[in-house]
């Protein structure tokens, strides 16, 4: 075997790997030399997967690879005639792979020197003839000809100069022999007979990161910044009233001031409350408004909330009863931008919306007349053609009156007492005749005979609640009455869809009778009330056929008498 070795240093490990010829025929690769390592890289503990062509250039007799590191190499001139060849290796199957570190891209360009994939081809800035893996340098300078530069040593035809070729060992030994831990710089290192060529810096994927110390500079960093922004995300902002009719006073608190609280839930400890201007004892309340029900609620220092929904926060001094613009702050906190792919509740409920406003506007006009006017007339028709009948063969019978209205409402004398009647004294108050106002004495019916602030404290513990406890064992609990799911929900919604100020209104007036279910069910109209009126309105607009009037036919009169009388 010749002296002369062609083997190139892997990429991963900085082994030696030998070129091979390649014997199958297989994608048109015969002929063709390959190096191929696939040891275990000593310091990752993983397969190299290292492939490599070489090209035509390097298949130049002009350019011998020494052998390896710890045999001397001697350049003995040969000429193409006598050129050495390589054990040969087992036919090889398999795609070729990019052979950058961790790429196993197969779409690697024919005819590429690099055997990379684009990317890494033009990464690595190697030269690339391809049109497609243009890149700005030439991994090694051509003359302008076109042919390789001359070789580093001189050219010697004499056999005076044909040495011996040094004993190699096998081939399976040059494979196995593990070399010197080398740094990973040195990946890219090139062999002796290339060291006229520019040498090229390694592609950013094998570049170092630095010293440790920047290391932990830039993870201290990134977990500040991480903290910073979930501190920002986590705010909330607090409005207290002090006074009536006066501008609220707000600040913002974020997640871990003064450990108020840790997301999601907000503490109303002593520190919140000294800011917001409300310097209480422990033992006094403060009122918190409830978004969900709509109103105020007492509460004592160091309650807790939760704030996933809205992180919006109002409370006021238990004194205040007029707060200035909180229902504009409120639906300005309650209102957010909805997702265009994730609203499908807001657009069903715009939709069914304008479905409710078009079927109102085609509905017809309520009447203002008395309702005796709408009833149909059921006196048969007046006939065409009336009979003649003769008056002097009719018996004459005395006429009676009937008077029209009766006898309680005809008129009476105006009677003036006297003097005997004006002495008399006049019947005190309880002595008077009871009044005809009736006091209903059965079972009370839900909601129409309980108060309004009766109700809304069952709300609330409903709300407060949340899943521990079913809504009918608390709804029962205060009312000892059967529970009617829809009923139930039906004043739930009309209760959170009134507004701040009629809700107030019926709370303050406690149980009397200002304050029963009943008129705020007036002054609070159901969901969809004017959609039903309309529904009723169209039904009674509808004309019965003039030919079935209340399921009976009409006769003609004059027709039967014409045929009577023929």
């Amino acid at each position: 075997m010749s002296g002369e070795v062609l083997a190139i240093n892997c990429i991963t490990c900085n082994r030696r790997v030998v070129y091979q010829e390649v014997l199958t025929d297989k994608e048109a690769k015969r002929g063709r030399w390959l190096a191929k390592c696939q040891e275990t890289n000593p310091f990752t503990s993983t397969t190299c997967d290292f492939w490599h062509w070489r090209s035509d250039q390097l298949q130049s007799p002009w350019l011998p690879i020494p052998g390896p590191s710890n045999q001397d190499f001697r350049p003995t001139p040969t000429n193409p005639a006598s050129r050495s060849t390589v054990a040969q290796a087992a036919p090889l199957t398999g795609a070729l792979t990019c052979r950058a570190t961790g790429c196993r891209s197969t779409r690697i360009r024919k005819g590429c020197t690099s055997e990379m994939c684009k990317a890494h081809c033009i990464e690595a800035d190697v030269g690339c003839p391809q049109a497609a893996h243009k890149v700005a340098r030439p991994r090694r300078a051509l003359l302008s000809n076109g042919t390789l530069p001359p070789p580093p040593f001189p050219l010697q035809t004499s056999p005076a100069f044909m040495l011996p070729p040094p004993p190699l060992p096998a081939l399976s030994t040059q494979l196995r022999s593990t070399p010197e831990p080398v740094p990973r710089s040195a990946h890219f290192a090139i062999d002796p007979a290339l060291s006229g060529v520019e040498v090229l810096p390694p592609p950013p994927w094998l570049r170092h990161n630095g010293s440790g110390k920047e290391e932990v500079k830039t993870t201290q960093k990134d977990t500040l910044q991480i903290q910073s922004r979930e501190r920002a995300k986590h705010t909330v902002l607090v409005y207290a009233f002090l006074n009536d009719n006066a501008e609220p006073k707000a600040f913002e608190v974020q997640e871990g001031f003064v450990t108020a609280f840790v997301w999601p839930l907000f503490i109303l400890n002593e520190a919140i409350l000294c800011q917001a201007g409300l310097s209480l004892a422990p033992e006094n309340t403060f009122d918190i408004f409830r978004k969900t029900l709509g109103h105020w609620t007492t509460v004592k220092i160091g309650h807790v909330i939760d704030i996933t929904a809205s992180p919006q926060v109002f409370i006021k001094a238990s004194d205040v009863r007029q707060c200035k613009d909180l229902t504009n702050l409120v639906s300005s906190s309650i209102v957010t931008s909805p997702n265009i792919r994730k609203n499908l509740a807001g657009e069903c409920a715009y939709v069914r919306r304008r479905m409710i406003e078009r079927e109102i506007s085609q509905s017809p006009a309520p009447f203002l007349k008395n309702r005796r006017e709408y009833d149909v007339d059921r006196s048969p028709t007046t006939p065409n053609k009336r009979p003649r009948m003769d008056l002097d063969n009719t018996p004459t019978r005395p006429m009676r009156v009937m008077p029209y209205l009766q006898p309680l409402l005809l008129p009476k004398p105006t009677r003036i007492p006297g003097e005997s009647e004006r002495s008399q004294p006049q019947p005190s108050s309880s002595t008077r005749r009871p009044s005809t106002r009736r006091v209903k004495t059965g079972p009370k019916s839900w909601p129409a005979d309980f108060h309004a602030v009766d109700i809304a404290n069952c709300l609330q513990e409903i709300e407060n609640s949340g899943h521990k406890e079913k809504v009918q064992a608390i709804f029962e609990r205060h009312f000892v009455l059967p529970f009617k799911s829809s009923t139930f929900y039906d004043h739930q919604d009309r209760w959170k869809r009134a507004s701040l100020a009629t809700k107030d209104a019926f709370i303050s007036a406690g149980q009397t009778d200002a304050g029963l279910w009943v008129h705020f069910m007036a002054a609070n109209p159901a969901r969809d009330a004017a959609l039903k009126a309309a529904r009723r309105r169209t039904a009674r607009s509808v004309v019965p056929d003039d030919k079935s009037l209340n399921g009976h036919e009409t006769v003609d009169i004059s027709s039967d008498e014409s045929s009577g009388s023929e």
